[in-house]
This record gives structure tokens, sequence and C-alpha cells, in this order.
């Protein structure tokens, strides 16, 4: 029996990825409809849209889980190939990297949760540690943001010298360091708690505090600030 089922050509314009955003706009689309026209064409009984459903339904329609995936593994998918899996991942990479870019524009800390927001487009799209620097003026603006060393996924080890190197050469009048947890445990360990101590105590000498350690996690984030230890 013949399927009945319509291809994306068969449908109604308003129910066409492509013709929708022409004619409702960017924000009229659902994810599904995004991806599927970065897609763009399916494999024989299976559509654009199918495929799309299927691939966000395996991330719990979660975008941010989807940014994880690893071009081999998308490449190889069925009715993907390099081309389809290279637009796909170029597209994820893009929206993390237009939120990153609030950085260059200097915005002020005034919180643990400026810091966060400024923190986790890096930071939790990641499967391994990884250690930054916040680097603010005597007003809370930053002046650079910047990676300091990556780990493993329940590791990473810290240069004390790199990080003040760096005050010192950008003229920070204070800092906010970071890491990330990408078991999303956002519970400080022992050895966060002693490098903390560590980096507070070098930062008081140097006369450049350290007024918080932000540890990011999937869906929230942990401040030594905020819980007193700092």
């Amino acid at each position: 029996m013949k399927s009945l089922k319509k291809t994306i050509k068969q449908m109604d314009d308003d129910q066409r990825p492509r013709e929708k955003l022409h004619h409702q706009g960017k924000q009229s689309l659902t994810d599904k409809e995004l991806v599927a026209i970065l897609i763009n064409t399916g494999y024989k009984g299976v559509t654009a849209l199918d495929m799309a459903e299927e691939l966000l339904h395996e991330y719990g329609h979660n975008l941010h889980e989807l940014s994880k995936i690893e071009y081999q593994k998308l490449a190889h998918r069925k009715g993907f190939g390099p081309a389809k899996a290279s637009r796909l991942i170029a597209a994820l990479e893009l929206s993390n990297r237009r939120e990153m870019a609030v950085i260059k524009t200097k915005p002020s800390v005034k919180n643990s949760k400026d810091a966060y927001l400024l923190l986790k487009p890096r930071l939790n799209y990641l499967r391994h540690e990884e250690f930054w620097v916040l680097m603010l003026n005597r007003k809370n603006k930053v002046l650079r943001s910047q990676k300091i060393s990556e780990g493993g996924w329940a590791n990473v080890l810290v240069d004390a010298r790199k990080v003040f190197k760096l005050a010192l050469d950008y003229y920070a009048h204070q800092l906010i360091i970071a890491h990330n947890h990408p078991s999303d445990e956002i519970d400080p360990s022992r050895a966060d708690m002693q490098l903390t101590e560590k980096l507070v105590k070098l930062g008081e000498m140097l006369n450049i505090p350290i007024i918080d350690h932000i540890i990011v996690g999937n869906r929230s984030y942990y401040s030594f600030a905020d819980e007193g230890r700092i």
C-alpha cells in the first residue's frame, strides 16, 4: 500500500519551514523547523522534518545538549553525511559564539549570576573541565576573559603563576575564577576548595583579590562568594 504521508513539498505553505520563515518570520518557527531547514533534505520515506524530530527527541529537545554532538557521530547518522553534519554543527557553534561575543562589550559584573551568564556559553558545552579567569577593573567591568587550562572529565590543573601573570599584564584590579563540572554536580570538591584557598591567599599578597569562584554546571552554578567561602 502506498504511504499517505506527505513530503515537505506536498505540505501547505504555512506548514513548510522555509515558506513559513519567509512569510511569518523566524520567530514563528519551532526548533524542529529550524533544524529541518539546516538539514535541508531527507531520504527515502523520511523528510527533513522527520530527521529533525528524531534528532531533537534523542537529545531531549534540548538545544544545549544537542550542541555537544560530535561531528563524526552526526556525519555517520543515517541521512546526514559530511555536508549536513557540517551545516548543523556550524550553526550550533555560531549560536555559542554569539553568546560569548557579549564579553567583548566589557559588561559589568555585579554579582555571581552576571559572571555565570558570561561564562555559561563557553563552559557548559564541554565534556571536559576548563579553568577560566574573568579580569575586572575597579568598576567591575570585564577587561578580558581567558582560559587558563583544560583537563579531563573530573579534574583540571591550574598554574597559579599564569593566573596572576595575566592579571598583571591586563592591569586587572580583581578576578573571578571559574571552572566547569561536566558531571553537572556543582558542589565543590576538596580539590576545588584547596585551589580556591591557595589562589585567594596569593591574590591577597599581590593586592589582586579574587572576589568569587564560579563552578558551572549544565543547568546551574555554585558561587563561593554567595556561600561565604570567599
